[in-house]
């Protein structure tokens, strides 16, 4: 096994000031005997039965761990396996030093900070008064050439969109525009010596007929933000753009009065309903704005974000957390160091509000928020997504989807539900903020709880591949403040309606749903000439999957983009094939394949022992027509008679041999077991399929494999599981929540930049 330290390993110390704990790492092969008398006493016999192989313990070249103790020329070292504690003694020279250990925070901080803004550059205009001076310098800065690779290269803005905001004819004419659109109260504001909140309640406030039909930057003040809420100097502000400004006013209201997660709506709900209210600073009649490029309306917000200096308190702090990289993170502190710099230099007053923007618009614009982070252990590549789930117009049950491309077809997408019963027994809030978690494992075998139970022969070779996903979602509770972690399965088979459209695709829907997401977040490229229903790509618009890579003997870590590699197209089974796949995993004593079709009802058959007599009816074995297994151990029942959702019948296309409808679509034959044989080599632990079928809901016998298998009993499917906190945590999440928010005021871009800005594949 592969023995490599990725996360910090248990019981690691906060800091990295450990000194005795050095980075090692194998030189040479060697084989551990934990039984040896020249072992300490406290690690004697202690290495897990499992774990060796012929009593042995094998360390190989290469696997990583940490230096314990020395006595002469053999060393006590620690490895981990799946984050359990190995200790083993190893000859002193068959290993290579490193450095002291380091949390992974501090591995990652290193390749983490924030770029330094290249100095201030000369105004691009004469500006008549402070505020013009601002925006011409502080946008001047921002875009100068110095600054184009920290922008590009190092935040991520791609440079077609850095090209819109920051080119020669483009930056000067979107900075007049937007002081242009600037109302003459505002302008005023500017110009004092000093700030207090009344400068900024004294200005007009947005109503139903004011400022009229257009394109609005507002600044929202929340007021009385004290725990007793009396003092009206204890404020924050914060900006925002809108193409109708009084209804996004409402909705602002309506998400305080919800609970938003975000950090502008927590802010926010400290203040009282009648101490907020919306505030236009930039207005663009409906008529002017039509004449001009949307991105102004981003350059403007992010001016007046700049001048009214009105970003959370937290953006520095979090910008340098090396958790997960974040561009549009890191790009709201480097923006906030110009603009901090560049207020000092033209005299804008200090601000003595709270800011509550934590996203800025330029970095958001047709760009994405989040990069997708990918660990690789031993066994397994995990994938951690921010979430949101929230409910459909009826019901308890939650819902969130991903979208992704493909290039077969664009614009996909997978729904991901957490059912009523989860909700009431987790006590799930209406707006779910949590994590995501892909797990594929890349070691050849299926996962321990796959999303999709595939069955091992189907219409494609190494048709279980689709078993090496699995899905779960984590979140932090605040009620017992611990992380839970819930599993989820796709019961979504669709056997009813092969029935109807006899379309052996509807077989499999889900199952190549499973292969999406594993060729999606792997990389996978299919090569071949003929794709069979496979998209030859995958991928996410423009957000880039990167991966941790840990350099364990000098303790540094930074991401890197995700390899993506090539593999040949899925090939089709032949039936023949599948004939003899089958007789090898599942045709024994009482399981028989018959070409002709089921043995008849009062066949002797189904009569193995005397219990079968009994059996047959529950099993489905009625005058009419027996029943192939799969078409028994797949029954689901529907309200509270039992009744079953497909007979089993032959498909009339295939005139070779006899097959039913489900068997034909995976390519390959009906097996025939007696009830007692099916009910002993499937289980018959409760739950039960039907509940007059006494056949497990979920089995957990090798003769899963023989269909589309239920990976998880309802009770698993609702019960959440404690688990350590995840690799960033719960800033990650509010993080989310942030630019989730952020993104809904977002005003709508003029169709003739449409053209510039093209879906980077």
């Amino acid at each position: 096994m592969a023995l490599n330290v990725v996360f910090d390993p248990p019981g690691a110390p906060a800091t990295g000031s450990d000194t005795n704990r050095l980075a090692i790492q194998m030189t040479q092969d060697c084989d551990c005997d934990d039984q040896a008398e020249f072992w300490p006493v406290a690690i004697r016999g202690k290495i897990p039965q499992s774990l060796k192989e012929d009593g042995i313990f094998r360390v190989r070249e290469g696997d990583e761990g940490f230096f314990v103790r020395q006595k002469q020329r053999m060393v006590w070292v620690q490895f981990f396996t799946s984050h359990e504690a190995v200790d083993v003694v190893v000859p002193s020279d068959s290993f290579a030093r490193g450095r002291p250990f380091r949390p992974l925070r501090e591995k990652l901080a290193e390749s983490s900070t924030v770029p330094t803004p290249a100095g201030q550059v000369s105004d691009l205009s004469v500006g008549r008064d402070k505020i013009s001076r601002f925006c011409y310098r502080f946008w001047g800065t921002v875009g100068n050439a110095q600054n184009r690779h920290n922008i590009v290269n190092v935040l991520g803005m791609p440079s077609h969109i850095y090209d819109m905001f920051f080119s020669a004819e483009n930056s000067l004419r979107l900075v007049n525009t937007a002081l242009d659109g600037l109302l003459p109260a505002v302008r005023g504001l500017f110009e004092k010596q000093t700030w207090t909140i009344h400068d900024i309640l004294h200005l007009r406030s947005a109503t139903s007929t004011w400022p009229g039909d257009g394109v609005t930057i507002y600044v929202r003040p929340y007021t009385h933000l004290d725990q007793r809420q009396q003092d009206i100097n204890d404020s924050a502000l914060y900006v925002g753009s809108s193409n109708n400004v009084y209804k996004r006013h409402q909705q602002h209201e309506n998400c305080i009065a919800k609970n938003d997660p975000s950090r502008h709506y927590t802010l926010a709900a400290r203040s009282n309903s009648k101490n907020r209210k919306t505030i236009p600073l930039i207005f663009w009649p409906l008529s002017t704005y039509q004449t001009f490029s949307g991105p102004c309306t981003f350059v403007a917000e992010q001016l007046m974000i700049g001048a009214l200096f009105t970003w959370h308190a937290d953006i520095s702090a979090a910008a340098n957390e090396p958790s997960i990289k974040q561009n549009w993170l890191s790009g709201s502190a480097f923006l906030y160091r110009i603009a901090q710099s560049t207020r000092i230099a033209v005299g804008l007053p200090n601000p003595p509000w709270k800011g509550a923007n934590v996203a800025s618009p330029i970095f958001q614009y047709k760009n994405a928020p989040f990069d997708i982070p990918c660990f690789r252990m031993e066994d397994r590549n995990i994938y951690r997504l921010p979430a949101r789930f929230s409910p459909r117009s009826k019901g308890k049950a939650l819902y969130n989807s991903i979208k992704y491309h493909a290039s077969d077809k664009q614009n996909k997408h997978v729904e991901f539900m957490l059912g009523t019963s989860a909700v009431d027994e987790n006590k799930l809030p209406s707006l779910l903020i949590c994590y995501l978690v892909f797990e594929v494992m890349h070691d050849g075998k299926i996962h321990e709880h796959p999303w999709v139970g595939s069955p091992t022969i189907g219409p494609f070779e190494n048709f279980d591949s689709a078993s090496r996903l699995g899905i779960r979602v984590e979140w932090y509770d605040k009620t017992q403040r611990k992380w839970l972690s819930l599993k989820l399965q796709n019961g979504n088979y669709s056997w009813p309606r092969l029935h109807q459209t006899r379309d052996p695709e509807d077989a499999i829907r889900h199952w190549r749903e499973a292969m999406n997401l594993i060729q999606l977040f792997e990389g996978i490229e299919y090569v071949g000439d003929k794709m069979d229903g496979f998209p030859r790509r995958a991928w996410f618009g423009n957000k880039r999957i990167l991966m941790l890579q840990v350099d364990h003997l000098q303790q540094r870590a930074r991401w890197t983009t995700r390899p993506s590699h090539r593999r040949p197209v899925p090939r089709r089974t032949k039936f023949d094939m599948n004939v003899n796949a089958i007789k090898d995993a599942f045709v024994g004593k009482g399981t028989i394949i018959r070409k002709e079709g089921p043995p008849p009802v009062d066949s002797p058959f189904w009569r193995l022992t005397e219990s079968d007599v009994l059996k047959r009816n529950k099993m489905g074995q009625r005058e009419g027509g027996a029943r192939c297994d799969l078409c028994i151990i797949s029954r689901r029942e529907v309200g509270t008679d039992g009744r079953i959702f497909w007979d089993c019948v032959r498909d009339n296309n295939r005139t070779d041999v006899w097959v039913c409808v489900c068997c034909s679509a995976l390519n390959r034959p009906c097996t025939f077991s007696a009830p007692s044989t099916l009910m002993n080599k499937w289980g018959d632990d409760k739950p039960w399929v039907t509940k007059g079928t006494p056949l497990s809901m979920c089995s957990r016998t090798e003769w899963r494999f023989l269909v589309f298998y239920r990976t998880l009993t309802p009770a698993e499917l609702q019960t959440a599981q404690e688990i350590a906190t995840p690799l960033g945590g719960e800033r990650n999440l509010m993080d989310f929540a942030d630019v989730q928010e952020e993104e809904q005021q977002v005003a709508v871009a003029e169709e003739d930049s449409e053209e510039h800005l093209e879906e980077d594949e």
